[in-house]
């Protein structure tokens, strides 16, 4: 389905005609979208710093990409999106004529990563994402 813009995925949604978007289809559409993406991506980073200060290797953080990363660095990673991924709001279907309708700005997504609630005050995650709990292995990650 990589013809159907993102905003057309939603419609889809809104109209109920989304029978052939799949739940994974409707996870990568959603959590690629430019100001999701930018902020999950902040806690990815998140992950990679902390890993090299918790093992107390140094790195220069402007070349952080040309820093070889240990196995269990890329394990934390792989947990990381996998468990981002598996959070039950990306394949929410209700969520589509509000949440995900139109583009929001960064803001409002790091408002939601940081507190689990829209700025609007609507209940989008059960939690905070919290980057230490997101690197532990999970039943559906092995």
């Amino acid at each position: 389905m990589p013809e159907i813009g993102t905003a057309r995925v939603e419609k889809k949604i809104i109209d109920k005609k989304d029978t052939e978007i799949t739940d994974e289809h409707l996870i990568a559409y959603r959590i690629s979208k430019e100001e999701i993406l930018y902020n999950w991506l902040q806690y990815l980073k998140k992950v990679i710093t902390t890993y090299f200060s918790n093992t107390g290797k140094m790195f220069v953080e402007e070349k952080i990409f040309q820093t070889p990363f240990d196995d269990q660095l890329w394990i934390n990673i792989d947990n990381f999106v996998k468990n981002l991924s598996q959070l039950p709001l990306w394949k929410d279907r209700s969520m589509a004529s509000t949440i995900f309708s139109g583009k929001n700005n960064y803001d409002y997504w790091k408002e939601i990563f940081e507190t689990g609630n829209s700025l609007d005050g609507a209940v989008v995650l059960s939690s905070p994402l919290n980057f230490i709990e997101m690197i532990k292995a999970s039943e559906n990650n092995v």
